[in-house]
């Protein structure tokens, strides 16, 4: 319990908030699993006995069953608390915001678009978006606004953060890889893409 306190940063903290940390690391699921998308629920779900999911339900619960549950939610990072954002002015903001998918399709959209134009003689560049050479590598391969989004903001993500990212979106989307795979391109600027959404 001790190297637990120390790893979530509780050992510093004020009383009521060492009884709140100790409190989220005793319950059966996690506090963030309402961040998760159903998909990847699901699938942690897939192979345990219907037990596992009533608890993740919030049913009742036999120490037995919040290992089932604490076992379908093992692959699934902390998540932070869900906010009402429209420009996130970091990623940590991007990974909170409520409607991360229309931010990343956003962008996804605006790529798709300078990628279409650069065919175009004479266009203007936009170098907020990047690299012309850059976008079309990641507007290749797909037309999905969503996946393109996540391709864009790659640069700007870590393991943790891309693992987070991943979880808040469908499981089939297979983001992890593309956040790898486009890690090292040179992204858009945080302005250019924190204004996706307008506003």
């Amino acid at each position: 319990m001790i190297a637990l306190v120390a790893r979530f940063g509780l050992a510093a903290a004020s009383r009521d908030d060492r009884a709140r940390g100790l409190a989220e690391l005793r319950a059966p699921v996690p506090a963030s699993l309402r961040a998760v998308h159903p998909s990847w629920i699901e699938a942690g779900l897939a192979d345990l006995p219907w037990r596992a999911r009533d608890v993740l339900a919030g049913g009742a619960h036999t120490p037995a069953e919040v290992w089932l549950a604490r076992w379908a939610c093992a692959e699934l990072p902390p998540l932070p608390p869900l906010r009402d954002l429209a420009r996130p002015e970091s990623l940590a903001d991007a990974i909170a915001m409520v409607r991360l998918a229309d931010w990343l399709a956003a962008i996804g959209r605006a790529q798709l678009a300078y990628a279409a134009s650069l065919a175009v003689p004479g266009a203007p560049r936009k170098d907020e978006l990047g690299p012309a050479r850059a976008v079309i590598a990641r507007c290749r391969g797909t037309v999905d606004p969503l996946v393109i989004g996540a391709r864009t903001i790659a640069g700007y993500t870590d393991v943790i953060s891309a693992r987070q990212l991943a979880v808040r979106l469908p499981r089939a989307l297979a983001l992890e890889a593309e956040l790898a795979a486009h890690a090292t391109g040179a992204a858009p600027t945080w302005a250019a893409l924190r204004t996706a959404l307008g506003g």
